[in-house]
């Protein structure tokens, strides 16, 4: 059965609870792949603008996707620069 409905990302905060210029908003564009591996993100108040998902498990894996500037954390973990929000998925009819 094909999907019904599409999904967003909505911005919560960063990963540690802080607040962040985004918070509220749905996510337009991304590129994990800036220098020094930092996410740049362009978000709007306004849902029908968002980057629009087929279905949860396309926006998780954007969500995750690693940096190909800086693959590697530091720590040694992956560079997953977007994780560094904590989002909601919304389905929209």
């Amino acid at each position: 059965m094909p999907n019904r409905y599409s999904v967003v990302i909505q911005v919560v905060s960063d990963a540690n609870g802080n607040r962040t210029p985004h918070d509220g908003n749905y996510i337009v564009a991304w590129n994990p792949h800036t220098k020094f591996g930092i996410c740049e993100v362009t978000s709007t108040d306004d849902i029908s603008k968002a980057h629009h998902f087929d279905n949860e498990s396309q926006a998780h894996w954007h969500w995750t996707t690693t940096s190909n500037i800086q693959p590697v954390r530091p720590d040694g973990r992956p560079n997953r620069p977007l994780t560094g929000l904590t989002i909601a998925l919304v389905r929209i009819p």
